[in-house]
């Protein structure tokens, strides 16, 4: 059913509703939160009673970052291109190019502030949550 105006309660109880100028929100019966920016960006809320429930192309919510790129078929990709090559639900979808230029080559202006900006990551500061994250 196409939304014409919002806030918009449907019959299943799902609601949407604008959130801000930038972003939709859609709330789910189960708890699950959508956040929309009406063009390429989508976050989802999950309550942590889905936790080790749940695997796509947000991960896998176990608490272990070395199995969210699961595939359907429960082998686990070691690169994102392949990962979302193998969660394509429509054979006409052209598979996902995998770009071997590293992003500070294409827009080389930007190295230095982003290598000062992982620095920051990389060093004592996040030191202790690097057992949780790798930098």
């Amino acid at each position: 059913e196409e939304i014409t105006r919002v806030p918009k309660l449907f019959s299943n109880g799902i609601s949407v509703q604008v959130a801000s100028s930038l972003w939709l929100t859609a709330s789910l019966p189960n708890g699950v939160g959508v956040w929309w920016d009406g063009k390429s960006r989508a976050y989802f809320d999950v309550p942590g009673s889905f936790k080790g429930k749940v695997k796509g192309l947000c991960g896998t919510f176990s608490g272990n970052q070395f199995d969210d790129f699961l595939t359907p078929d429960g082998d686990i990709e070691d690169c994102p291109t392949g990962f979302a090559n193998k969660w394509k639900t429509d054979d006409f979808c052209l598979d996902a190019v995998m770009h071997d230029t590293h992003p500070c080559d294409v827009n080389a202006q930007a190295r230095k502030k982003a290598e000062d900006n992982c620095s920051v990551l990389k060093g004592d500061l996040f030191k202790n949550c690097h057992f949780q994250v790798s930098p």
